[in-house]
């Protein structure tokens, strides 16, 4: 397949076992290839099931020295040039880098948020939700997720990003037009299959997804794929000169829409169906090796 590497003027990249290794944090070969994109004028771009305030700092300050091509040498210069976006709860806000500001959301309309709750009322499965960027959860599963179906690898997590509340049911209807997502946390299989069959048959723009298997992702329609085509139209960049990374099923919109979507080999089959081509795992530094050969074609 030939692909448009040499056209190529942004990646958008998936953090949570895509770009970030198994625990949580950048190798020193993903740092310099990222560095290095920016550095060759590659846009970078965070896209992430994430709420903004959870993503990583060791991401959000990467930053590099630029250069600039005079009288046909490459020379650096003193510009810095860092990330600036990030397509946060997937594809339901794009936030500034590193203001963290909002430039453009789609919430959850009251209609849907009120009819999710109606189908969860009963079902025991566990709820968080992202509101202005912010994650918060019932203190019942802030405290002891693994009674949900919380792998362990992800307890530490949940439990220093979701911040607690009494009860989320309350939470989320006092806050139901200001919603990024809601997310339900299935331990059992048939329960996540069986409450995202009745939302999707009823609910209105609702899209539901998952990045990691004991979680049902429902927000706005469209995706990070609405996320990366909003971030397009700010850089004036067109989605065929983007290239995406990722690694699961929320990620397999983005991929469909980038000049060249790369999945990780140990991705869901969504995401490799959506792909172009298929990289090395998060173990494996295959991002690293994927932005290193963009930097080859500029």
């Amino acid at each position: 397949m030939n692909l448009p590497w040499e056209k190529i003027k942004l990646a958008a990249l998936d953090l949570d076992g895509t770009t970030l290794r198994p625990n949580g944090t950048l190798s020193d070969r993903t740092k310099n290839a990222l560095e290095n994109c920016l550095r060759h004028g590659i846009e970078i771009v965070i896209a992430s099931g994430r709420a903004y305030a959870t993503l990583p700092d060791e991401v959000l300050t990467v930053r590099a020295v630029g250069c600039a091509d005079v009288s046909g040498k490459t020379v650096m210069n003193e510009v810095s040039r860092g990330i600036r976006y990030a397509i946060t709860s997937n594809g339901a806000a794009v936030n500034e880098v590193p203001s963290g500001k909002r430039l453009w959301a789609k919430c959850l309309s009251m209609k849907a948020v009120e009819y999710i709750l109606n189908v969860e009322e009963g079902e025991l499965a566990a709820m968080e939700t992202f509101v202005d960027g912010v994650p918060y959860a019932g203190e019942d599963y802030v405290r002891n997720p693994e009674r949900w179906g919380c792998p362990s690898a992800s307890v530490g997590y949940v439990k220093n990003t979701r911040r607690p509340v009494t009860d989320i049911r309350k939470f989320i209807l006092e806050h139901r037009d200001r919603l990024d997502s809601i997310d339900f946390i299935c331990g059992d299989m048939n329960l996540k299959q069986r409450l995202e069959k009745r939302i999707l048959a009823e609910a209105e723009d609702v899209y539901a997804t998952a990045s990691v298997p004991h979680l049902l992702e429902l927000s706005a329609a469209g995706g990070k794929g609405a996320g990366l085509r909003t971030v397009c139209e700010l850089t004036g960049i067109l989605p065929e000169e983007t290239a995406a990374c990722g690694n699961a099923d929320n990620d397999a919109d983005m991929l469909l829409i980038s000049g060249i979507g790369a999945a990780v080999a140990d991705a869901t089959p969504g995401c490799l169906d959506a792909a172009d081509i298929v990289i090395g795992t998060n173990r494996e530094d295959g991002v690293a090796e994927f932005l290193e050969k963009l930097v080859l074609y500029r």
